[in-house]
């Protein structure tokens, strides 16, 4: 019997776990499937991806009248 990848709701035979979204090096590990986004257990593709599926904190001076 042959075995599977599931993750995410997506489900992969064996050989087709796709690369990392966000390296293109490493067989992905994790999947972010919401956005179609599946990573690697590299810390720097996790922080990219963090970086840029995020906005910025931003503070804004309030405009006094």
């Amino acid at each position: 019997m042959m075995g599977h990848y599931e993750g995410g709701g997506y489900c992969w035979k064996p050989g087709e776990v796709p690369l990392c979204s966000i390296c293109q090096e490493n067989i992905a590990t994790r999947t972010a499937a919401y956005r179609g986004i599946h990573l690697c257990d590299s810390p720097e593709c996790a922080c990219s991806y963090v970086a840029q599926e995020c906005d910025a904190i931003e503070y804004f001076e309030d405009d006094d009248e």
